[in-house]
């Protein structure tokens, strides 16, 4: 008798091992040219089809700054078609409307947006030109402020009272 309870599963057929760890690594490359952030009122009209109102102020400033946002830059015009869908949750939200934050929250998440969001995601914006322009100049060495270390003999030491 080998032991007590079924056999094990193949290691080759558990999740994240095998044929499917191989793919992980796979990544299909497409030529894209991005299509510019469309105006979020020319797209959906003056009225928000959830809240049946104009757009909020927070809303259209947010929609805005999306279109300055680094890991959107080669968007198409799919993508923004999802993203101002989800526009309609935030303006809704902001009118009060709670109902609409469950479904608020996973939308730019898809988008890597939010600080977590661009960690999850593995996005990286790359800084160092402006970084090390501001970086001020180093500062003085220890050594250099203080010279070379000396060794004490006992008798040049202070006494503890000094």
């Amino acid at each position: 008798m080998a032991g007590r309870g079924p056999a094990p599963k193949d290691p080759n057929k558990l999740a994240g091992h095998g044929a499917a760890k191989a793919r992980q690594g796979e990544v299909r490359v497409i030529n894209v040219d991005p299509v510019p952030q469309p105006d979020l009122v020319e797209m959906l009209g003056k009225v928000n089809a959830a809240t049946g109102q104009e757009w909020h102020p927070s809303t259209l400033v947010l929609w805005r700054n999306l279109g300055d946002f680094p890991s959107l830059e080669a968007m198409q015009g799919a993508q923004w078609a999802v993203l101002a869908r989800a526009m309609m949750l935030d303006d809704a939200f902001m009118r009060g409307e709670l109902k609409h934050a469950a479904e608020l929250r996973p939308q730019p998440q898809k988008f890597g947006i939010a600080p977590d969001d661009v960690a999850r995601l593995r996005i990286v914006f790359a800084q160092a030109d402006e970084a090390d322009s501001k970086r001020s100049v180093p500062a003085e060495s220890a050594r250099a402020r203080r010279g070379q270390i000396k060794v004490l003999r006992p008798e040049e030491r202070p006494a503890s009272g000094e």
